[in-house]
Order: structure tokens, then sequence, then C-alpha cells
């Protein structure tokens, strides 16, 4: 299996909680880390997760936690020398906008107000 962002696809648009699926694997591995890259830029990442087990990878993205526009995420497979593979997949996040003040019940049960 290729290393790389299974699913969120390319370009796709985002809204609420979404499973990111990857893989992550090196002759040499020794950890995958995931971040979020707002507008897409490597110099503002946002750390998300990372794992010491190769191979395939899940994690709970709630896109309300991050502001609507387009951005990226950014898996790196790191290797025992430290040095490191980048592959790195472009999305929008389009959440509902919701009135100030106002108290929205989610899928999950909890109550978000803002």
């Amino acid at each position: 299996m290729l290393n790389g962002i299974t699913s969120i696809k390319r370009g796709a648009t985002e809204t609420g909680t979404v499973e990111v699926k990857g893989n992550a694997n090196d002759a040499s591995f020794a950890k995958w880390q995931l971040d979020l890259l707002p507008d897409a830029d490597p110099n503002a990442a946002i750390f998300l997760a990372f794992g010491t087990s190769s191979g395939q990878f899940s994690f709970m993205l709630d896109t309300t936690l991050y502001p609507n526009g387009n951005h990226a995420l950014r898996l790196r497979v790191v290797r025992l020398d430290s040095n490191y593979d980048e592959y790195v997949t472009s999305f929008s996040i389009a959440n509902p906008i919701i009135a100030a003040g106002a108290v929205v019940s989610r899928p999950d049960g909890n109550i978000r107000g803002d």
C-alpha cells in the first residue's frame, strides 16, 4: 500500500467530524505525524496526531474547530535517521455559519453555543 492520506480526497469539501485515513510505512520507519495546514501554509502547521506503528492509521478530525476555507493535511512519515517524506492533500472546510448566541445540538450529542 502506498503512503499518503487515503481519505479525505484531494479537493474535497468537508463539514463536521470526518475520518482521516492513511498509510505510513517505510523500511526504516520511526513514526508518522499528521498536521493541518491552514490556507495550505506549511509555516502555520497545526499538529493533529502521530503514531509509532507503521501501516494504516485513522484520525477523527472535527472541522468545526477550524475556519472555513482552503486548507491541507500533511502526513510526515519519519525514518529512524529523522529524515522524512511528506504527503499533502488539499481540501476545503465549509461548515454552516452559526449566528452569535445560537445554541446548536450536534450529531455527537454535544451542544455548541457561539
